[in-house]
């Protein structure tokens, strides 16, 4: 059971890992920065929640246009209610996707949904049970600690993110690189 729970709390802070990476990656090839993501570590735990339920729902892809139509469906209704209940609740839009094509609400986008879709499809098909068996491998006791001590301080980083959302009605933004001008956006202007 420990080494179980273990292996959950390390595939948790490694997407959650990835998800921070992500949005850096995205920010850095389409405004030209990359920042804090609003946290104090570079985790972004609803990256980690949302894989894990996804897998505990679906599994791996044995038929991947069907993985990624669900993959598709849970997105969008991830961000959805992600957008809106921070809206709702903490009185500022954290994000906007009126600008992209195709949008369907401001807090999603048929683009947006898909590339997020694919991403899953293709790391839950190639990366995630090789990465399962490696932290089962690698699961004892002071792997424990440490996976759980990670998950505290990620978890306590994640509310306090809310909360100073909640109070500021914003963001807060404590780093930011700015990388300007974009490649992508240079190499289109050139």
């Amino acid at each position: 059971m420990e080494s179980e729970i273990t292996s959950i709390c390390l595939m948790t802070i490694f997407i959650s890992f990835l998800g921070f990476l992500t949005e850096n990656i995205w920010l850095a090839l389409t405004k030209g920065y990359i920042d804090n993501r609003n946290m104090h570590l570079p985790f972004l735990l609803g990256y980690g929640i949302m894989v894990l339920l996804i897998y505990s729902l679906f599994g791996t892809p044995e038929n991947k246009p069907l993985y990624f139509l669900a993959c598709c469906i849970l997105v969008n209704l991830g961000e959805i209610a992600l957008g809106s209940l921070t809206e709702k609740i903490c009185h500022f839009e954290w994000w906007n996707y009126l600008r992209l094509p195709l949008h369907i609400t401001k807090y999603t986008s048929i683009p947006t949904t898909i590339l997020f879709a694919a991403i899953i499809t293709g790391f839950m098909d190639s990366v995630f049970l090789p990465l399962w068996d490696f932290f089962c491998g690698i699961a004892n006791h002071e792997t424990s600690v440490v996976a759980v001590i990670l998950i505290a301080a990620i978890t306590i980083d994640t509310l306090h993110s809310f909360v100073t959302m909640y109070h500021k009605h914003g963001l807060e933004q404590i780093w930011r690189i700015n990388l300007s001008p974009s490649p992508v956006i240079s190499f289109f202007i050139k």
